[in-house]
């Protein structure tokens, strides 16, 4: 991942265990909060939104 400012991340990759397959991927970082999304020929997937363990 890259940072492109104010807690975003893009050009990068992730990769989906239950699809076997490697997406384009962004995050975005919200104080404790980081929101993960790929996607692969226009069609997205929500990553979902992990919390940082205190």
């Amino acid at each position: 991942m890259k940072p492109e400012g104010d807690g975003a991340y893009g050009d990068g990759k992730v990769w989906s265990p239950d699809r076997d397959k490697t997406y384009d991927a962004k995050m975005q970082l919200n104080g404790n909060k980081l929101s993960v999304s790929g996607c692969v020929l226009m069609i997205c997937r929500d990553g979902g939104t992990w919390t940082r363990v205190q």
